[in-house]
């Protein structure tokens, strides 16, 4: 099912003249994989490096899933949100250490535990469990889903 949301959102972003963003290379999931174990100290879930695969991170109304390659330093077609680089900034204030976070919007973040668990979404300013999912896939496209 979220291959069927991530089409609808691809074909509303071009009909809006928006950039979709193309897959991320095996190599780029592998080094960002990599990246998140050694300097956030997490596991990418391979649900998310399927996603990455597929669109290398989303921004679409309000909600933002980040990708493997982009950062604030190097933004690719102006999306920077790569996903060490904004939990770097999740992190910078000593919080949020406890996840990993795979997208955000004005007032959510979507994340998983750092260690492992299920993928849930969490109030931005108090860092408070909101709502828990079955997997990646399945908070990807109801998050998704809700600005469609």
């Amino acid at each position: 099912m979220m291959e069927a949301v991530l089409d609808a959102v691809s074909a509303d972003q071009r009909k809006a003249g928006e950039i979709v963003r193309p897959p991320a290379s095996d190599a780029a999931v592998a080094t960002v994989a990599a990246r998140v174990r050694d300097e956030l100290h997490a596991t990418l879930p391979d649900d998310y490096a399927a996603f990455l695969r597929r669109h290398d991170g989303v921004d679409y109304n309000g909600i933002v899933f980040y990708g493997a390659t982009a950062s604030p330093e190097t933004p690719e077609d102006g999306f920077w949100q790569g996903i060490v680089a904004a939990n770097q900034a999740w992190r910078a204030d000593g919080g949020n250490k406890g996840l990993l976070v795979l997208g955000d919007s004005d007032i959510d973040m979507f994340a998983v535990p750092a260690t492992g668990g299920a993928p849930g979404r969490y109030d931005r300013v108090s860092g408070d469990g909101i709502e828990t999912y079955a997997d990646v896939p399945t908070m990807i496209e109801t998050v998704l889903r809700e600005r469609l």
